[in-house]
């Protein structure tokens, strides 16, 4: 379902008069991708996140919503990225931590 997501809405032809069995495997597949992807994302989300998509129309147009949600713009990466720099910058063993729990702050960091 990614190329959906990465795609849109598909063009899907009209079947021919002497179209296969196959062909139409094919084309209900096509036609019914897109709106299955929607229900899956729109199934995995919280009511508060489902109400900032509910409008979306394409499954391009909620994931693309999403990203930009989660990820931000082009500043809002770049801040949290010097922000997390500086984190590992700052993270130090302490005397009073174990090596498991200095490890577990750095996976975390570094998720």
């Amino acid at each position: 379902m990614s190329g959906v997501v990465e795609l849109g809405k598909p063009v899907v032809q009209p079947l021919t008069v002497n179209a296969t069995i196959n062909e139409f495997k094919k084309y209900d597949e096509l036609v019914t991708r897109s709106p299955r992807a929607l229900t899956c994302i729109h199934s995995s989300l919280t009511d508060v996140m489902f109400t900032r998509i509910m409008t979306c129309e394409t499954t391009k147009e909620a994931w693309d919503k999403l990203k930009e949600e989660f990820e931000g713009n082009n500043r809002v990466k770049s801040v949290r990225l010097l922000a997390l720099k500086r984190e590992f910058e700052i993270l130090k063993m302490k005397d009073s931590d174990s090596v498991k729990e200095y490890s577990s702050k750095l996976m975390e960091n570094v998720n």
